[in-house]
């Protein structure tokens, strides 16, 4: 581990305790993280040995985070697309619905493993020629996850857990900066903030200290995080140390790209449009309550309406929403994977999961962005309408399916408004002892770290 100047992060005295007094086992009338932030002010005292030496059971900590999924994406929070696991997951736990992130990714990810300011992380924004140019390098704009700050996993390891991570890291990609440095015992990860879903022979993965190339036949972001993660989940059971698991998920983050089993679950599921799937999603979130009472009228277009658009492109674009669904699907059936498999080997019950997105719904038209366009022609992809969804596309599905996703709130990803901030979240115990329901109190990913410590 490296020498660093350690953040004065609050260490509150919560998911620490046995199971014999589990930490969200709270009154069913105050909301789990009002409890557990006020009524934990105090820094908890080291863990009393038990006869025979060994630390008092811990819970298991499970993090696990969509790419660019909007507020009303799963049915939960109002969406159509089919994801009963998370779905299920919330029922049993405090749903939020006044939580908020950073409106890009890499600074949201700083937040979370720092628990501090992005900005005293050294992720003060997005980098790259296109972010602030004349920043990178200053102090709170280093861009990479600096050395100001301690990890999550440096400061769980402190009192015995054990760290794995899959997915996206996108906090630093040279040496030294990898998940390995900051405290993960095993880690697989996509060290950029896209890439392609399948497999690319080119060095943007890690596993561990090593570069990997993936270009095994049939591998696929969500399938190979999940597969990576189970494996570590096994290498190390039954060595009596809880583990923090961090499932950085890149999906349905573009390229919208979707394996051949799922690749046609929606099709034809979108052809009325984004303009009716706004108002749709508006009505169920606000019949499920996690969005006020709002006009539908109420809203600024961004671009034509459904109706102003020619066949062509409206099946170009229904196909793209059609995709887009069907990894959101796939990224709830690999969810459901690592936690059947939790319950399998006796340790859902004693784990405590919390799921969340990393921003708003993204709008990025890669076809239209000078940098992405020109890799689009220099990899040859192929985006005819036949096409789309397969390794060789490289599409995003467009500002009016975001809007439509983060309605009645203000724009997407990349806005600091509402549609940019405000994401799905929600925490429950895995043994059922939380109390469930709606949460409203303002809260950010930056509350995420204190409490889980």
């Amino acid at each position: 581990m490296k020498n660093r100047k350690w953040a004065q992060l609050p260490v509150l005295q919560v998911l620490r305790e046995s199971l014999a007094f589990p930490v969200l086992r709270v009154l069913s009338v105050v909301p789990v993280l009002t409890w557990m932030l006020a009524a934990c002010t105090q820094p908890a005292p080291p863990p009393a040995p038990e006869s025979d030496g060994a630390p008092e059971s811990r819970p298991n900590l499970l993090l696990i985070v969509a790419d660019d999924l909007g507020y009303t994406d799963i049915g939960a929070y109002g969406g159509e697309i089919r994801t009963p696991v998370l779905d299920d997951l919330a029922s049993q736990s405090v749903m939020f619905t006044n939580f908020h992130v950073l409106p890009m990714c890499a600074p949201t990810r700083a937040m979370l493993l720092a628990g501090t300011d992005h900005h005293v992380a050294g992720l003060g924004t997005m980098f790259g020629s296109n972010f602030l140019p004349g920043l990178e390098g200053h102090t709170g704009y280093e861009t990479y996850l600096h050395e100001r700050v301690a990890s999550l996993p440096e400061r769980l390891a402190e009192v015995g857990y054990r760290s794995y991570m899959a997915g996206k890291w996108h906090l630093g990609p040279d040496p030294g900066q990898w998940p390995v440095d900051w405290g993960f015992d095993r880690s697989f990860v996509m060290l950029p903030g896209s890439g392609s879903h399948m497999a690319i022979p080119e060095r943007v993965y890690v596993e561990n200290d090593e570069w990997v190339e993936p270009t095994q036949e049939g591998f696929y972001s969500t399938r190979t995080y999940t597969d990576r993660l189970i494996g570590y989940i096994d290498e190390f059971h039954g060595d009596g140390q809880p583990f923090f698991v961090y499932a950085a998920y890149t999906s349905p983050h573009w390229p919208l790209q979707v394996p051949p089993d799922f690749i046609d679950l929606y099709a034809g599921d979108y052809d009325d449009g984004y303009d009716e799937l706004r108002v749709a999603r508006m009505e169920r979130a606000e019949a499920l309550g996690v969005i006020p009472e709002t006009d539908p009228d109420y809203f600024e277009p961004l671009g034509p309406a459904w109706e102003e658009l020619n066949s062509e492109t409206q099946a170009h674009y229904a196909r793209r929403m059609e995709l887009y669904a069907a990894m959101v699907e796939n990224l709830d059936h690999h969810v459901g994977r690592l936690i059947d498999h939790l319950e399998n080997i006796g340790e859902l019950d004693n784990t405590v999961i919390l799921f969340m997105s990393d921003n708003g719904a993204a709008t990025e038209q890669m076809e239209y962005n000078p940098g992405f366009s020109a890799r689009i022609e220099r990899e040859n992809s192929d985006n005819s309408l036949e096409n789309l969804g397969a390794a060789d596309s490289y599409i995003s599905y467009g500002a009016n399916w975001a809007q439509a996703a983060t309605a009645p709130f203000n724009r997407f990803k990349g806005f600091i408004t509402e549609g940019g901030m405000l994401v799905p979240a929600y925490i429950l115990h895995g043994n059922g002892t939380n109390p469930t329901g709606l949460d409203g109190q303002y809260l950010s990913a930056i509350d995420i770290a204190p409490t889980l410590l």
